[in-house]
């Protein structure tokens, strides 16, 4: 055989494997998409049930809070129907978004402040310290409402004395930094086993690992001498603009 010949049969088949090589990383590149994909709609999948959950457990105590006020307070009752009403509606239109604006954030926990404030009357008062610099910045959908549901039920909720449940954003470098406290609850266990009891910090840690990651963290801490609070913290970065009035209760 000629050298000729040997050049050509060693050409053919170099060609062959390159084909097949290139062919070989084509497969793959497309099954790491697929894989990419699929686990893109699972994410989106475990994030709509955890939010899901959510709102099941608010309506319950929300209507039990109205129907507590139907006989001693009607008008009372029909405010929290209001509200919650207002509450709803305003929830269904961001079902399907996973981050709004902080400052809408804020306008939907007004909804559910209001609420408590007129099922505990003068015993329960609300404090929101956010810098209006942060209203633009993105939150995870209905986040704060379940936190401080908990500051409320094991505020007030379980202590005679009147309380003050303080909601407060800040930025800390790359992270926005929110923090919601109340003065009377107690500190009943060690905190990582509280993520375990109900439903709002359980899905609220796990909507922030689906979310960000690595790039989140959500702790409780003992507000000495009384009081327990929960801080989050997540990626600072603004939504696009929003020209709507301050929400009230933010401090200018």
């Amino acid at each position: 055989m000629t050298q000729h010949a040997h050049i050509s049969i060693a050409s053919y088949w170099l060609l062959i494997a390159g084909t097949q090589f290139y062919r070989l990383i084509a497969q793959a590149r497309r099954r790491e998409l697929r894989a990419a994909q699929l686990e893109a709609r699972l994410a989106e999948a475990r994030l709509e049930a955890l939010r899901g959950q959510l709102q099941p457990h608010f309506l319950f105590n929300t209507l039990q809070a109205a129907v507590t006020l139907v006989h001693d307070d009607p008008d009372g009752a029909e405010d929290v129907l209001l509200q919650l009403s207002e509450l709803l509606r305003a929830s269904l239109d961001k079902l399907h978004v996973q981050q709004i604006p902080l400052r809408r954030e804020i306008e939907l926990l007004n909804h559910y402040m209001s609420i408590q404030q007129r099922r505990f009357g003068e015993r329960l008062r609300f404090d929101v310290q956010v810098d209006p610099g942060l209203l633009d910045c993105a939150v995870p959908t209905l986040i704060l409402q379940p936190l401080v549901e908990n500051a409320v039920r094991y505020g007030v909720g379980r202590h005679k004395e009147n309380d003050l449940v303080t909601f407060r954003a800040w930025r800390n470098r790359d992270a926005l930094c929110l923090e919601i406290s109340n003065r009377t609850g107690v500190l009943d266990g060690e905190p990582e086993q509280l993520f375990t009891r109900g439903v709002g910090l359980s899905n609220t840690r796990r909507r922030l690992e689906q979310l960000y990651g690595e790039r989140q963290a959500l702790d409780i801490f003992d507000g000495r001498p009384s009081g327990v609070g929960v801080r989050l913290s997540l990626p600072a970065h603004a939504m696009e603009n929003d020209v709507s009035a301050l929400p009230a209760g933010v401090a200018p």
